[in-house]
């Protein structure tokens, strides 16, 4: 951790400095989103030391709406390089307000659409649902991510939520990835299940306790 945040505090010291003489209103986007994005591996860093270490409930709930235009502008730019996936989710606003940080619920779902991008071979879709649920007198968020990619098998569905077990490629994937959105779920007494058929796409669903 200590080694990647080494060059992440260089990047955006770099980019403070840039601020004030990049005028044009692209390049001020293109800051813009350079900070956000290393504030958010700085966190993906901050999850991972958590992963290894204590089990603690860190509080924090999340702020509404807060994470959900912060992960529509993270689809925008991931399908520039995927133009022939498209990406759609529930226009209904609900209360989007749960018990996890809105930073590690964006985490999450990044993590999740983006494994439903780089699944998908050739033209295909990846869709996110939102909706509320009551179970026994308690409120939950839940949300579900799609896609029309070959799907996973029975055998490896019952790994990929193990540390560094990866089907990508080597150089493509850690394998920590869906691990940590495992663990990070379970820190806030939510649950994950996925759902797929080969051949048939496959869907990851998340519930979350809203209090």
């Amino acid at each position: 951790a200590h080694e990647i945040n080494n060059p992440l505090g260089a990047v955006m010291l770099n980019v403070d400095n840039l601020e004030d003489e990049i005028l044009s209103e692209e390049g001020i986007q293109s800051l813009k989103w350079i900070k956000n994005e290393t504030r958010r591996i700085a966190s993906i860093v901050q999850s991972m030391s958590r992963f290894t270490g204590k089990n603690e409930f860190l509080g924090g709930a999340s702020t509404g709406m807060s994470w959900l235009p912060q992960v529509d502008h993270y689809m925008k730019y991931l399908l520039k390089e995927y133009p022939r996936v498209s990406y759609s989710r529930t226009e209904e606003l609900f209360d989007l307000k749960c018990v996890m940080p809105s930073d590690e619920l964006q985490q999450i779902l990044i993590n999740l659409l983006n494994n439903a991008v780089q699944a998908i071979e050739g033209i295909g879709s990846t869709r996110m649902e939102i909706r509320n649920e009551e179970k026994e007198g308690i409120s939950y968020l839940v949300i579900s991510v799609s896609d029309t990619g070959p799907g996973i098998s029975p055998t490896d569905q019952m790994r990929i939520f193990d540390p560094f077990f990866t089907t990508k490629a080597v150089g493509k994937g850690t394998g920590l990835g869906l691990s940590i959105v495992y663990g990070l779920i379970n820190r806030y007494q939510g649950s994950i299940i996925v759902q797929s058929e080969s051949g048939h796409g496959s869907i990851f669903t998340l519930t979350l306790p809203r209090e």
